[in-house]
């Protein structure tokens, strides 16, 4: 089960902020798909240009360069708990790999410079962060 700090995330999560041109963006906030649009288009995608990028295996602890949003993928060849906090908030809490009805993850949220990533559980759990800035609104 996804969890979104205190707020459980059984069904398709819908920003309360999104339509009229406006999303949450609020550190920690996952953007589902093209649901969050401004006037200009999607904006609940990693622009083209990723800014940032870090992979690892296991637990980690790093902090976030300039960027507005992170994707986060991951996979294991094993059953493993995959847990992500950023700025002590949990974003990601999933079961996955061989045998889960998760095999890999993958997620987009809304993001800070200088956030805190820290990376628990998980020893065998692949990942891959990466990061890019919003583009400008018109």
């Amino acid at each position: 089960m996804r969890s979104h700090g205190a707020i459980p995330l059984t069904a398709v999560l819908l920003l309360s902020g999104c339509g009229g041109g406006g999303c949450d963006l609020r550190a920690g906030t996952q953007l589902m798909g093209s649901q969050c649009t401004a006037d200009s288009g999607p904006i609940a995608q990693l622009p083209p240009s990723t800014t940032f990028r870090k992979s690892g295996t296991g637990p980690s602890v790093f902090v976030l360069p300039d960027v507005d949003l992170i994707t986060v993928t991951a996979t294991s060849a094993s059953l493993d708990n995959f847990v992500v906090y950023l700025n002590e908030q949990t974003i990601i809490n999933e079961i996955i790999g061989a045998g889960s009805a998760l095999p890999t993850y993958s997620g987009t949220f809304a993001a800070k410079p200088g956030g805190l990533v820290h990376i628990t559980l998980g020893a065998t759990v692949q990942w891959t962060v990466t990061g890019g800035k919003l583009p400008l609104q018109p």
